[in-house]
């Protein structure tokens, strides 16, 4: 059986919850894949469970199969025969499983939007049985877990909601850090963790895909590229399950790609309104597809009018630079062929921009956290002269600006990026820092001028 990575402060959470004396309705959602049926199935080991999982199917056809998983719950299997259509029944059913009990059932209703919208009266049912029941025996742990945020936000947490006001917790299940990302390939160099990192995110279930012995472009091809590649087609699940007019959103994101543009450009690019588009990007941005990244300098100085968007999800990133702008040729050209000519040349220069933001959140977590007690604001600043790529701005005064090298770093770097700050303009108390994927020489580290850190020793 595999290792189950991350997820410590999730797993403490919710074994917290099953121990509690009280009945307890815990709402878990996350973005699709992120690993939250994993999670439940971790807590479920040994533990008396119902574990029903939604479908794009029918009302009826899910309440026969949910009748068929209490059936066995409560060992009657003549339960799956009879003729029951409709969740009160059901509920019924199941509340007097509880009430036989020794000790809490888990009770799981795994991916809950797609049973509510065939099934629109089971919010309502479960806050009845809920509220007159479940919630006064001290014998449950609900889980209602879904993928949609949209959803889950608005028909199970919002105030117009049946069920307002009757969770217990909430999780929502982000992403996992690099540093528990990097153990899904154990046997890889550093750098390697880190580019698998730079395409898949925190997200467990795309890992898995890159976890062979094969080369990583191998890997690459097999997964985006090949024929009925399994990922070939992923954004169009990520994005159509949440969001309504996907066309113009497939636009916005293929014009973003691995760059970056403010509102103009994209309404430019787009033929479309500047007025229109902050409705797009805020969905986009609530999702944490897109990132708004607005130039600072100093804590107080945001440069708001500057602003530019940018791809924030790794996976989308990749793939809205590479498969979708290129789908007319990847249908002429073999995979192997679509790879070694339109991918492959940039793959270089796309690690080393993907880079930044990972970089930046490193030396932020393992250098400052532990000695910062103030306010801080992180982005990067750019203008017509200057381009730095991460900025990490104290209220005290203190700047640190940041340049990221993916490949080996010499000393006439280092000395270009401090010549190149020097041409800033005020008043700036700053501090210099590099951050290079590659070990960074002794000769380098010894240079007074500008701190630098190696991938590894933030890692």
């Amino acid at each position: 059986m595999r290792e189950f990575i991350g997820r410590g402060n999730e797993l403490h959470l919710l074994q917290e919850r099953w121990r509690s004396s009280q009945s307890e309705f815990l709402v878990l959602y996350g973005r699709r894949r992120v690993g939250k049926t994993e999670l439940i199935r971790h807590l479920a080991r040994r533990k008396r469970t119902l574990f029903a999982v939604g479908s794009r199917s029918d009302a009826r056809s899910q309440i026969h199969h949910f009748a068929a998983e209490l059936a066995q719950l409560s060992q009657e299997p003549d339960l799956a025969r009879l003729p029951i259509h409709d969740w009160d029944t059901l509920f019924g059913r199941l509340n007097t499983v509880f009430q036989k009990a020794r000790g809490k059932t888990l009770f799981v209703l795994d991916e809950f939007p797609w049973m509510a919208q065939a099934s629109p009266e089971l919010p309502s049912l479960l806050q009845k049985w809920w509220d007159a029941h479940w919630s006064k025996n001290g014998k449950v742990f609900l889980i209602l877990c879904g993928s949609y945020f949209g959803f889950m936000e608005r028909e199970v947490l919002a105030q117009k909601s049946p069920l307002f006001g009757r969770r217990t917790a909430v999780l929502q299940l982000k992403p996992l850090p690099f540093e528990d990302s990097r153990q899904f390939h154990p046997g890889l160099s550093l750098k390697e963790q880190a580019k698998r990192h730079l395409l898949c995110g925190g997200i467990p279930a795309y890992h898995k895909m890159f976890g062979s012995n094969a080369g990583f472009p191998e890997q690459l091809i097999s997964a985006f590229f090949e024929p009925d590649a399994p990922l070939a087609k992923e954004a169009d699940f990520l994005l159509m399950e949440e969001l309504k007019e996907p066309k113009l959103y497939f636009s916005l994101l293929e014009s973003l790609g691995a760059s970056r543009k403010g509102i103009s450009e994209l309404a430019s690019a787009l033929g479309v309104e500047r007025s229109r588009l902050p409705y797009y990007t805020k969905n986009l941005m609530d999702l944490h597809y897109v990132q708004k990244w607005t130039p600072l300098l100093t804590y107080p100085a945001l440069f708001e009018r500057k602003s530019v968007y940018r791809i924030a999800d790794p996976l989308l990133r990749f793939w809205f630079t590479f498969v979708y702008p290129n789908a007319s040729v990847l249908e002429r050209l073999e995979a192997r062929v679509f790879f070694a000519t339109m991918v492959d040349p940039h793959l270089d220069a796309y690690w080393g921009t993907a880079f930044e933001p990972l970089a930046a959140d490193l030396f932020l977590r393992k250098k400052m956290f532990p000695r910062l007690a103030e306010h801080f604001k992180v982005g990067s600043y750019w203008d017509k002269h200057i381009q730095i790529d991460f900025v990490i701005a104290l209220k005290s005064g203190l700047s640190y600006l940041g340049e990221t090298k993916w490949n080996k770093l010499d000393k006439s770097t280092v000395l270009g990026f401090v010549q190149k700050l020097q041409s800033l303009q005020g008043n700036l108390s700053y501090q210099p820092v590099i951050i290079s994927a590659e070990p960074v020489p002794a000769s380098i580290k010894a240079l007074p001028s500008c701190r630098t850190y190696s991938l590894k020793e933030l890692v």
